[in-house]
């Protein structure tokens, strides 16, 4: 399902800005619903995957606290 977009093609695509987009990436912004939608049709998926996601994400982040772990240690929270 890799559908690697520039951030210039996804704002023009969802007509936003380049800045929004890249706020939306570094975790500066959060995306409204109506943003989540805009999203799901560039990427053409499912709208409900985006909270799938974020579900996985919460558990994974929850079991790394119980075990004690910081989540700047595992390599997917990274900067690359």
């Amino acid at each position: 399902m890799s559908q690697e977009k520039s951030i210039k093609e996804v704002s023009e695509q969802m007509q936003t800005t380049n800045n929004y987009i890249s706020d939306i990436e570094a975790g500066r912004k959060f995306p409204a619903t109506e943003t989540l939608e805009k999203f799901a049709n560039v990427y053409q998926v499912p709208y409900y995957k985006f909270f799938e996601i974020a579900e996985q994400v919460q558990e994974f982040i929850k079991k790394a606290q119980l075990k004690g772990k910081k989540l700047e240690d595992n390599e997917i929270f990274r900067k690359k």
